[in-house]
């Protein structure tokens, strides 16, 4: 239900973040029983090893530990869920992740109180006041009230309403106003009152209407919209499109020391668009064409991006989108080919969502990668989603992957291709291959990590991106050998890597049982 957040600083050519991480000479001081564990003790064992963290570090583990417990311990949850917010509060006001740790706590608090994490979202800081030629920061209190607005009001109904209006109001006053938090609770506070769902969408437009051109904004208040069309009258809906359009308008070429790239596929073709406030443009054409036909032919007459997507329709059959930050200094060509491997890490994403129910789909678009990593990556994926239905398909796809994977020279790219084979070879019930791209796996992973760890010191474990690799293949591996993951767990000398791959256990076991 909820995903732990993390306040990212992203480098130019990439979309996402390498910070940090651990590693693995074995000693084993810790012998593991015969008998595997129960997930509780897992995380209890990974609790206790945080008491020597620092502060930030052991606020981001009890946000995982709190989140992990809402299945097995709801008591747990809220223990360290309160104390993760305690910890937090106590790191400097300037230290950005802070406000984030704050927000996790009450996000995870949801799931087994809610008027407490009402509470606990009320006293989470705002965003600290922008530097001059720094962009706004996320105001992480509106990831905290998407997930805590909903519940609270599936709780408590109509009388919550006045709360929830004025911890948003607070909110928009002293930073971002929650556009999306309001957007989830507005058809069903349509359904119980169409005035006091009128009200709450006026409230919302007031706060767009007198904010600054800001993507960040833009985007909020084009996804409250999609949540809450229909509710309310066609007029205040054309209003709000109104002041949208304005705003995108305005916030066109803002963007200081970014690029952005997206490409739209449609069954009549693609289209590709080079500024955010065009492509969310496109996005609220329909609605525009709706409600005022002629008007949404007078914008696609004087945007010329938007002239050329309006001619592919508007149901996109996959989006591919990046931002690339920190572009100062950097060629075009640089900017450029940052962005084309963005692109090809979004269609990853496309296609691993297309495997799940048109594989032979997935698979034509598979050839469309130029990354070979990329697509060594979409084959085992494919193959994982054949392994079902079309065994011999899957067969063939894995043994593809597999002499793929002795030809990548990267550490990184091939621990990344290794997961995915060994995910697709256990999906496949092909163990051989999957114990043998496990341990190689993970072996190699941890390398890479201990390197990152040696010239970064100080770095989170959690947030190096090969974190999430070596994760994946601990969760397969309790699957299969319980003890023998746990062993290995046992012997690495980073009790950071040790505490995380605890709760990564944990819940593998409770997905197991």
């Amino acid at each position: 239900m909820h995903s732990i957040r993390l306040a990212q600083a992203v480098t130019f050519g990439f979309v996402w973040i390498a910070i940090a991480s651990s590693q693995t000479s074995r000693p084993n001081n810790n012998p593991i029983s015969h008998d595997v564990p129960d997930p509780e003790s897992l995380l209890i064992r990974s609790y206790l090893k945080s008491k020597d963290f620092t502060p930030s570090d052991r606020a981001l583990l009890l946000n995982r530990l709190a989140a992990a417990a809402s299945k097995l311990q709801p008591p747990l949850t809220k223990l360290w869920s309160e104390e993760a917010f305690q910890v937090a509060s106590k790191l400097p006001l300037n230290d950005e992740n802070r406000q984030v740790y704050q927000a996790n706590a009450a996000v995870e608090l949801v799931t087994v109180d809610p008027k407490r994490a009402f509470e606990v979202l009320a006293m989470i800081d705002p965003p600290e006041p922008t530097q001059e030629g720094q962009s706004k920061p996320m105001d992480m209190r509106t990831y905290a009230a998407e997930n805590v607005f909903p519940e609270i009001w599936k709780t408590d109904g109509v009388p919550a309403l006045d709360h929830i209006r004025a911890q948003a109001e607070h909110i928009g006053e002293t930073g971002e106003y929650p556009y999306r938090a309001i957007g989830k609770i507005l058809p069903d506070v349509g359904k119980r009152s169409q005035p006091k769902a009128e009200t709450l969408f006026t409230e919302a437009l007031s706060y767009y209407t007198k904010s600054a051109p800001d993507h960040d904004s833009d985007r909020e208040f084009a996804l409250f919209l999609s949540e809450s069309w229909g509710v309310v009258p066609r007029s205040l809906e054309l209003q709000a499109l109104k002041v949208a359009v304005a705003h995108l308008n305005q916030s066109k070429n803002s963007a200081k020391n970014s690029a952005f790239m997206a490409r739209v596929q449609t069954a009549k073709g693609a289209s590709e668009f080079t500024e955010l406030s065009d492509e969310l443009l496109y996005e609220l054409l329909p609605k525009i064409r709706e409600l005022d036909p002629q008007w949404a032919q007078e914008l696609t007459e004087k945007n010329d991006a938007l002239g050329k997507a309006a001619t592919i329709g508007d149901k996109p059959k996959y989006k591919e989108s990046v931002v690339i930050h920190n572009t100062s200094g950097a060629s075009p060509a640089q900017v450029a080919a940052a962005g084309e491997a963005g692109l090809e890490r979004s269609r990853l994403r496309n296609i691993t969502d297309m495997a799940r129910s048109d594989p032979e789909g997935a698979l034509r678009l598979s050839a469309y990668l130029a990354d070979p990593t990329l697509r060594s990556i979409a084959v085992a994926r494919i193959a994982a989603a054949f392994a079902e239905n079309s065994p011999e398909r899957a067969e063939d796809l894995i043994k593809q992957d597999k002499n793929a994977v002795e030809g990548i020279q990267d550490k990184r790219e091939k621990v990344r291709v290794l997961v995915a084979l060994a995910e697709a070879a256990g999906a496949a019930h092909d163990r051989g291959t999957m114990d043998e791209s496990l341990s190689h796996g993970l072996d190699l992973g941890e390398e890479v990590l201990q390197e990152y760890l040696d010239t970064h010191p100080g770095a989170n474990v959690y947030t190096v991106d090969l974190f999430r690799e070596i994760s994946k293949l601990i969760t397969l591996g309790m699957r299969e050998e319980p003890n023998a993951c746990l062993e290995h767990i046992a012997g690495l000398s980073n009790p950071e890597l040790q505490a995380h791959l605890l709760i990564d256990a944990a819940q593998a076991l409770v997905r197991k049982s």
